[in-house]
């Protein structure tokens, strides 16, 4: 079926000639199969109310045309992403990447280390470091929360299960501008285990 708009016809020139998509339980079919015809001979109408209704001579039946909802926009926001794993020496360590939009924007990078053991969780990284990076720079980094210059508004911003009072676990609460992040875990001193390494946005 196709179909033309009537103020964009103008005499003597050609004008666009569109066609119309028709859906049934989210599918696009076609108006033959919908009248289990191979020529669908139509009537439209339009009723008090403005609802717009086609009839399909071939089977006789009545249809109201809908038009299909835009998909709402997303204005959801991220709360949290994270990876588990085991660090090793060398390269073989943690990496975790995340981009920041419409910045600046406050988060949280943890690098759980002890904390893990408290879970249940064998050969954990015993003293963990993060390091932020933009691109080649470096932004910030962190051995163990608790002797960050925020440590008091990380533990209480972060949203996460809490780090034990002297932990060695590592922590930053940034206020980041706008961009494409790095965060690298590794092991102080060339230790190796368990660790995750989280980034929030703080709340």
């Amino acid at each position: 079926m196709f179909y033309i708009k009537a103020d964009a016809i103008t005499p003597g020139s050609q004008t666009t000639v569109y066609e119309l998509g028709l859906t049934r339980n989210r599918t696009d079919v076609k108006l033959t199969a919908l009248a289990g015809t191979t020529r669908a001979d139509v009537r439209f109408g339009i009723d008090l109310d403005g609802e717009v209704y086609v009839m399909t001579k071939g089977d006789g039946r009545i249809r109201r045309v809908a038009a299909v909802p835009a998909p709402p926009a997303v204005t959801g926001r991220m709360i949290n992403v994270s990876t588990r794993g085991r660090v090793e020496t060398g390269d073989r360590i943690l990496i975790a990447g995340f981009v920041v939009e419409g910045g600046p924007r406050r988060v949280v990078i943890r690098g759980v280390g002890p904390a893990l053991g408290n879970l249940a969780v064998a050969d954990f990284l015993v003293d963990p470091e993060i390091i932020v990076l933009r691109g080649s720079t470096v932004v910030a980094t962190n051995d163990n929360w608790g002797q960050g210059v925020n440590a008091a508004s990380f533990a209480a911003t972060s949203g996460a299960f809490p780090y034990a009072a002297g932990s060695a676990d590592a922590g930053l609460l940034l206020d980041l501008d706008a961009g494409a992040y790095t965060v690298q875990l590794r092991g102080r001193n060339g230790g190796t285990g368990v660790a995750l390494v989280e980034v929030y946005e703080a709340r």
